[in-house]
């Protein structure tokens, strides 16, 4: 389940849509990347950096970083040691066009300490690869990431990877579109609590919502579950939770989700919590797909809402121990069972 890193940014890179094996996932992160490396080594000198009011570079510290509602900046860049005590916050706009990193992504947080909270209320775009939000580097937040507004990004809308630790989890209440990942949570060595929501919507040519590893070493312990009440579109699957060692808090669709295959847990050693779904799931594969679970899936999937897939409603496969059942009490249309 461990596998050797990759650089930071261009992991959260396409997604491989439910039909592409793990061979095809590696090639299109390897061509990907390259192209990465190729935009960023042409960045002009006017794109280097991050307006200088919203750069801070450590040691040093602050109380709070905003940009205010009116206000239009290239990006907000958080690094090097640097801490925040409050939180960081867009009211304002965000356009990020940049060639490379920082300035193609909305707002980064590499390898620095906010003592609050990341959120946006306003509007963030980033140009192609870039991200809207990412979290890097050994950095820590420990108010988690909060979306009420618009993010339109080239890459992922909201990345958090290689870290050790993060509190507060990952809520959105807006509009996430994204080319790759609308969220994205990837290699974390130690924990990742409060879960994952999305009461907004989520539109994704890859993946809505993911939890694991692209290509480094997964993520050790992650809790607070995930949970859609709103309306995810996905070119591959709608959530997916890939090389996790504990997964707790399950998976709960109330909302909509539209996907190649909508709910995945793949390669996982222990899952608590179950799936349920009581909202409409869409699938051109697998409405619900667990697969490859090592030691134990706890909580059973449950359905009251609506399911139909092109292949199967409900496949479980390669579980060592599964406990609690599968219940369906809702409509399953789905041409493979």
């Amino acid at each position: 389940m461990r596998r050797a890193p990759a650089r930071r940014e261009e992991k959260f890179l396409p997604a491989a849509p439910a039909q592409f094996g793990r061979r095809r996932l590696r090639l299109l992160l390897a061509s990907s990347s390259m192209a990465a490396l190729l935009i960023g080594a042409g960045a002009p000198a006017a794109y280097a950096a991050c307006n200088s009011s919203f750069t801070f570079v450590g040691p040093g510290s602050t109380g709070s970083v905003t940009n205010t509602a009116g206000n239009t900046i290239n990006c907000i860049n958080i690094n090097n040691n640097y801490t925040v005590t409050g939180s960081v916050t867009n009211n304002g706009t965000i356009k990020a066009v940049g060639g490379g990193s920082p300035t193609r992504t909305g707002i980064t947080i590499n390898n620095a300490t906010v003592g609050g909270a990341v959120v946006n209320a306003g509007a963030i775009t980033s140009g192609p690869l870039g991200n809207g939000i990412f979290v890097t580097n050994n950095a820590a937040v420990t108010g988690g990431i909060t979306s009420s507004g618009t993010i339109s990004a080239g890459g992922s809308g909201i990345g958090v990877s290689d870290i050790t630790t993060f509190a507060g989890g990952i809520g959105n209440s807006g509009t996430i579109s994204a080319v790759f990942y609308g969220i994205a949570v990837d290699d974390v060595t130690t924990s990742f609590t409060g879960g994952i929501s999305n009461s907004g919507t989520i539109t994704a040519g890859g993946v809505g919502i993911f939890v694991g590893t692209l290509a480094g070493v997964g993520v050790s312990n992650f809790s607070g579950g995930i949970t859609n009440s709103g309306t995810i579109s996905a070119g591959g699957h709608g959530i997916d939770v890939f090389d996790v060692t504990n997964f707790v808090g399950g998976i709960g669709n109330s909302g909509t989700i539209s996907a190649g295959t909508d709910i995945r847990v793949f390669d996982v050693t222990n899952f608590a919590g179950g799936i349920s779904n009581s909202g409409t799931i869409s699938a051109g594969v697998s409405g619900i797909y667990v697969a490859d679970v090592t030691t134990s899936f706890a909580g059973g999937i449950s359905n009251s809402g609506t399911i139909s897939a092109d292949g199967y409603g409900i496949n479980v496969s390669g579980v060592s121990t599964f406990a609690g059942g599968i219940a369906n009490s809702g409509a399953l249309s789905a041409t493979g069972g």
